[in-house]
């Protein structure tokens, strides 16, 4: 640590920093006419990033000479819940031998920084770079416009001293990360667009309204049936199966013809006549 930083780290990711201050014993003040004081150990609860007013808690309170002793002959001494709850780190800090501080590199010490900037960051109550590394999304705002790249620069120099990997190598890479993030944004952002006007047709078609025009280039509404005919749509041209019989221009008989030329043709077999034309061949006798 920074020598004049004694920050410890919280069970929950909290940082503490721990000091004394003289608390008047208001009864023992004024049973023996003089301003008596007693010795109180507080804690300061930081939550590194945020803007918020760090609260400080009473951890304990040693009490004055005029108070009394305990049955061992020391000084009376009270402790709170709170000394329970951060009791390793209490109890490290009145030892004063490094165990349980902040671990990791100092803020003041990270070169990535000057030293304005160190002196921020701690003010809102960052001391190490994991610390700023850990700052969550909602306190980012409260590190200044460039919060977030600073973060990423932390989390870089951890990466880089863990694994050996350039910090810049991590910018870069995280660099590429970002432009890749926005390029399948885009994509997502134009496929919703085109499902958007999919549904848009599929709704007007089923509602009986009028979709709307294909776009250009579609080959929409160009599809002609192989069976359409001049004589009407839908119709199938059919072959005159007379077009080809003897003087090309033979049409099919009516019903009532074909029956009187089979009658006639009956009634010259009866009575003998020749129905055959003039110039047919005749068999030979």
């Amino acid at each position: 640590m920074d020598g004049t930083d004694q920050i410890y780290q919280g069970p929950d990711g909290t940082a503490l920093r721990f000091f004394e201050r003289p608390t008047k014993n208001n009864f023992q003040s004024e049973k023996n006419g003089r301003p008596i004081f007693d010795t109180s150990l507080l804690v300061e609860v930081m939550v590194p990033g945020s803007r918020e007013s760090t609260p400080e808690f009473e951890v304990e309170r040693t009490y004055c000479e005029e108070a009394g002793k305990d049955a061992a002959g020391n000084r009376l001494v009270e402790r709170s819940p709170k000394y329970v709850q951060y009791q390793p780190q209490v109890e490290a800090y009145k030892a004063q031998n490094g165990v349980g501080l902040a671990s990791g590199t100092p803020i003041s010490q990270w070169p990535n920084i000057d030293t304005g900037t160190a002196a921020t960051l701690k003010a809102a109550g960052i001391h190490t770079v994991e610390m700023l590394a850990g700052v969550q999304d909602t306190h980012l705002p409260n590190l200044g416009m460039g919060g977030r790249v600073l973060r990423d620069q932390a989390n870089a120099f951890i990466n880089s001293r863990q694994f050996g990997i350039p910090s810049m190598q991590m910018g870069a890479d995280l660099a590429k990360l970002r432009e890749e993030n926005v390029r399948l944004q885009n994509e997502n952002n134009s496929l919703n667009e085109r499902l958007s006007a999919t549904l848009a047709e599929l709704g007007a078609v089923r509602t009986g309204q009028p979709a709307p025009p294909p776009a250009p280039g579609s080959t929409q509404g160009n599809n002609t049936s192989m069976l359409n005919d001049p004589l009407g749509p839908g119709t199938i041209s059919q072959p005159n199966p007379f077009a080809n019989m003897s003087g090309g221009s033979a049409s099919p008989l009516t019903p009532g013809e074909g029956e009187a030329k089979d009658g006639a043709k009956a009634a010259a077999e009866a009575t003998g006549q020749n129905t055959q034309p003039d110039n047919a061949p005749r068999p030979l006798i």
